[in-house]
């Protein structure tokens, strides 16, 4: 499945993964291209930083109560082949013999998505992978990852018509990587040597997701669990050689203390990649429930 469909206002290559327990190991997949666009958030002022030998700056993370999540911009592209996707959702048994009735099925829902909600927000580009499970039990759910640059409804869009539009077998799971891209082509930027590290960073950083989550939870009063706590901050995460946590800040901080003290506990026990550096820092700015998406 690599063959272009084009039409006279976008393309889409999608890549489709549909996994079943028992079946062999997902170990590579490719990516889609739609004419998409984005929000922006609006960036907090860059954090007080000691000299340091390397800083990685990290797209901002937005946490949403509603569980769609995204990266206000899109990471680098790595090394060639490098995935964008967290391991654990690529690396699910498999059966590709289902993929080209799932591209069927999601191609045109998946473009209308897009074009209702980026009218407004031409030239702009993004990804997200769609994950459709179906238990035991015949319920399914969907989930979005290493989502960037596509604004929220649009994810919203792409999980209804999952949802909606697809009906695996029970102990089913599908993953749909759709990457989305202007009718002119990836403006495109000249890679770095640390781009592969900071494509990596940011499939890290998606990890801490769940945890996120729970303080997002937690900052909520018991009479006030409907209410969305707004809140945002630049963590400083130092490494030491193996890529473990030894220190982290937050400055500037703007939100309740204790969420300030979970999100860090959180970021603090992840494990990046061997970094580059003996002295490396990650930069990661974090943004819970933010109104602009």
């Amino acid at each position: 499945m690599r063959e272009a469909i084009k039409d006279m206002y976008s393309a889409l290559h999608m890549a489709v993964m549909i996994s079943r327990a028992g079946s062999a190991s997902f170990s590579a997949f490719a990516a889609s291209a739609l004419a998409f666009a984005a929000c922006a958030g609006t960036k907090p002022p860059d954090p007080v930083m000691e000299p340091h030998g390397v800083t990685v700056e990290l797209s901002e993370l937005e946490i949403h109560g509603d569980g769609i999540d995204r990266f206000v911009r899109c990471p680098p592209s790595g090394s060639l082949g490098q995935s964008w996707i967290p391991a654990r959702v690529t690396e699910e048994p498999h059966d590709a013999s289902l993929t080209e009735r799932a591209i069927e099925q999601m191609l045109k829902p998946f473009r209308s998505c897009y074009t209702k909600g980026t009218l407004h927000r031409p030239d702009t580009e993004g990804r997200a992978a769609i994950v459709l499970r179906t238990g035991s039990n015949g319920k399914s759910t969907v989930e979005n990852y290493a989502t960037c640059g596509l604004a929220g409804e649009v994810v919203q869009c792409m999980i209804t018509e999952a949802a909606h539009g697809m009906a695996p077998a029970p102990g089913t799971v599908v993953v749909i990587p759709s990457v989305f891209a202007p009718r002119g082509g990836y403006a495109g930027t000249a890679a770095t040597a640390g781009d592969a590290y900071a494509a990596s960073a940011h499939l890290v950083l998606e990890d801490a997701r769940p945890g996120l989550h729970s303080c997002d939870e937690n900052a909520r009063s018991e009479q006030e669990r409907h209410l969305a706590v707004e809140a945002r901050g630049v963590f400083a995460l130092d490494l030491d050689a193996r890529g473990h946590v030894v220190k982290w800040g937050a400055e500037p901080w703007n939100g309740p203390n204790e969420l300030r003290a979970c999100a860090g506990a959180v970021l603090g026990k992840l494990v990046f990649p061997a970094p580059p550096d003996r002295e490396t820092r990650i930069i990661a700015r974090i943004a819970f429930n933010p109104q602009t998406r």
